[in-house]
This record gives structure tokens, sequence and C-alpha cells, in this order.
């Protein structure tokens, strides 16, 4: 059945379990749809590299943002929301004063993640919209800020206290790729992930908010990487999970470690007080783009497993590291490489949940594959009789950067964003959404 994502989230109503919607009989046409309902939508001028479900008051809507400047004919510099009708601008978005980006000509900002946190605790505020990337201000040029920002729905406020540039000479600000809430025991904090310093410059990639800065997490920074690259490497993604003795904060990215904790090249795990390796580190030589918790087993199993992300695929068992990836590691091409996005994903077609990775590469005979499903045991190319096209060798199609899975009144819907053209029946550039 086929509904727009956005009018899901924008003007429906969900009560005890029921979904009532104000369109009456949708359409019966499973495949990419590219305008959410709105004519003007396929007007994007870059690419979506982030989205959240967010209530800022008057009900959750959805919230997408990235590196573009327009999106359904509205100024809105890197980030935007739909109200049920229309993209619309969060006061002036983020720009980058003097850089521009690979899409667009002008001074937008780059947001890489959003995540909500309570920043008050248990005051009487509630949750604001955490927004990190690449930027040097919000709200146009009204408020200065490196990277980190946060929206309460209303106004944008600074959140980049403390945080600094991992090379002082650079004219670029401090880059932000990762943001995640995590509780040890002791209260929620927010922890956020990149190319940056903290600490008067001396500790890399990796802080947490303290209320009024982002300090060090457990004294802790990421060692000196060389070679091509930000010097001291980059955290790529953070997610909480639990591999059975007890959850914790996993950091993930390209970087050769934590300073005094060995086996953490690539991926490290912090439980609230001290960084620990992960099966030895990083499996295999392709960097870690994203993990994702995802059940193999399926129902009856042993419970969701983390998946790291990233030329191949492997599974971290809390003992031992898999790979289970379509392609030999060491070989000449990759499926998920360059911007990779993942997330598990209920398709409808009767096997239950899988592993939905888009990226950028080539594998299983074809020259470009941007979406492969895998299933626990094995992977399938996503081509033109499954969706609409999208992963045909369209030389078109660049990257899927972006996968994100939301149920809504008991439908799945699949959100793809990225830098490609669309398909041969949804043209469109940095977004699309399958309606199942």
């Amino acid at each position: 059945m086929k509904r727009s994502l956005v009018k899901f989230l924008g003007r429906a109503l969900l009560a005890g379990g029921a979904f009532v919607s104000p369109w009456g009989q949708a359409q019966c046409t499973p495949g990419w749809d590219t305008s959410f309902g709105v004519p003007t939508t396929d007007s994007i001028s870059g690419q979506v590299k982030t989205s959240i479900m967010y209530d800022d008051g008057t009900g959750p809507v959805l919230y997408v943002a990235g590196d573009f400047l327009t999106l359904g004919g509205s100024l809105v510099q890197g980030i935007a929301k739909f109200d049920g009708q229309q993209w619309v601008s969060l006061g002036g978005g983020v720009r980058a004063e003097l850089q521009t980006t690979f899409v667009s000509p002008e001074p937008v900002g780059v947001v890489h993640e959003m995540v909500v946190f309570d920043l008050n605790g248990a005051g009487p505020n509630r949750p604001v919209l955490v927004v990190a990337g690449k930027f040097k201000s919000v709200d146009g040029s009204q408020v200065p800020s490196q990277s980190l920002a946060a929206w309460d729905g209303h106004q944008w406020m600074d959140l980049s206290d403390g945080l600094e540039k991992s090379v002082p000479e650079s004219n670029s600000p401090p880059e932000v790729f990762a943001l995640a809430v995590y509780d040890s025991g002791s209260g929620s904090r927010l922890y956020a992930g990149g190319d940056f310093a903290v600490a008067s410059g001396s500790l890399f990639g990796m802080a947490q908010w303290d209320g009024t800065s982002w300090v060090s997490v457990g004294g802790n920074g990421l060692t000196l990487l060389g070679g091509f690259g930000p010097p001291h490497g980059r955290v790529n993604h953070l997610m909480t999970f639990n591999d059975g003795t007890g959850t914790a904060l996993y950091a993930s990215g390209y970087f050769n470690g934590f300073i005094e904790v060995p086996g953490t090249k690539g991926i490290a795990r912090w439980d609230g007080s001290t960084w620990s390796s992960v099966g030895g580190g990083r499996p295999g030589e392709f960097e870690i783009y994203r993990t994702v918790p995802f059940d193999s087993d399926g129902p009856g199993g042993a419970g969701p497993q983390l998946h790291a992300v990233g030329g191949s695929l492997h599974r971290w068992s809390g003992s031992a590291w898999t790979n289970v990836g379509a392609i030999p590691e060491g070989s000449s091409g990759s499926c998920f490489g360059g911007e990779t996005g993942a997330t598990v994903f209920d398709d409808g077609s009767g096997g239950g949940p899988a592993l939905f990775i888009g990226g950028n590469g080539s594998c299983l005979g074809l020259t470009q594959v941007h979406l492969v499903k895998y299933n626990g045991s094995t992977f399938s190319v996503l081509g033109s009789d499954v969706f609409g096209g999208i992963a045909t060798d369209d030389s078109r199609l660049m990257w899927i950067g972006h996968l994100a899975a939301y149920n809504l009144g008991g439908t799945n819907r699949l959100l793809a964003g990225g830098f490609f053209a669309g398909t041969h029946d949804a043209p469109m550039s940095g977004m699309m959404e399958w309606n199942g």
C-alpha cells in the first residue's frame, strides 16, 4: 500500500496502536516515492545524510539534514522538517561561511548526524534536537557554532564549547560525524565522535557533554594515524549495544586505536568508566563506516548481534568476529565503501526483518551496486524487479549514504538518502522512500 512517509509523520494520528489517515484510501502501487506527497519535493540541491523523528511540542514529525541548500522549492540550508504539507526551514539552517559543499556552490553547512537529548535532565524544558556536522554558524549567521548546535523547536543554541579543530592551522571547523546518548548507570550523557580535538587540543576524536562543555571520554583519545586523511583518524559512528556483558557505547571508524588501550584499532567499547577492545579491534582491512544490531538467527535465536559494515560485513558474537561479507577481504571491489548507510527493515516479503546496506562499489557482477539485502545467511542485490532499478548498473546512480526504517501504524517505510539521480521510474537527487 502506497502512502507517503512524511504524510504519516506530519499529519496522521497514532492512538492505541491504531492508525487514522486523513486521506482516505491509499494507492496500491509499491515503488520508490520521490515526491513524499508534495509535488515540489523532487527539487533538492544536495543529499540527505541523516533523518530522525522529533517532537518540538506540536507532535512528532520527520526531520532530514545533509548538505542541501533547498528542498521542495524552499531555502532550508542543510536541515528541514516536514509539517504535513511542506518542507519547512529551521530558522536559517546551518552555514559554512566561505566553504562550499560538493553539490552546492552556496556556503551551506553539512549535517552528518542528529539525536534527541534532554539537556536539562529532570528540568522543565523538553528535549532538544542536537545537530552535528561541519559548519560555522546556525540560524543563518546569527548564532556562531563550531559544528555542534541544538534546536528546541523555536530557536537555535550553540553547543560547541570545548570542541576544537584537530589541526589548529586549518581554516575549516571541527567535523562531527557521530552522536549517541548513553546511560552507564549514572544518568544519560551525550557523546560525540568525529575529527576534532578536546582538552585544549591534546585529545582527539571522542567527547562527552558535561552540561556546559565538551570534555574527554576517560582521558583517552585517538592515537596518531598518519598517512592520508585526518592525522589522528576519525570516529564515523557511535551506538549503544549489549553483547551479553552489559550495555556499552561502541565507537567505530578510521583510527589506529585509543591511547593506552591495546586492540582498539577501528572499533572500541566504552562502559562508562573505561575503554576496552572488541575482539582485538577492526576485523579485516577496511574502515568501519557503521555498526548495526541485527538478529541474523531470526526468531528463537540468540538475539541481535553487532554487525560492522565496511568493505565487507562482519558479525561480532560477543567473543569473536566472523566475516559474513559478500566479497572476500582484499578483493579489488567493495560492495560497502565510501558513504554507507545500513539499517534493519522488514520489506514485507515474508522473510522477516533483514539488514539493508547501501553504498557504492562493485560486487556480484554489477559495475555499481547501491543497495543489498542480507537475511542472515545470504546476500541479494535489490534490482529493478524489487526496488525500481535502484541497484542496477545505471551510471546515474552514485551512492546511498543513509538508510532509515520507520514503522507507522503497522506499515514499514524505508528512507534512502545519498547522492544519486534516482531510478528509472523515480528520478531525483538526494532522497527517496520505498512504499512497499
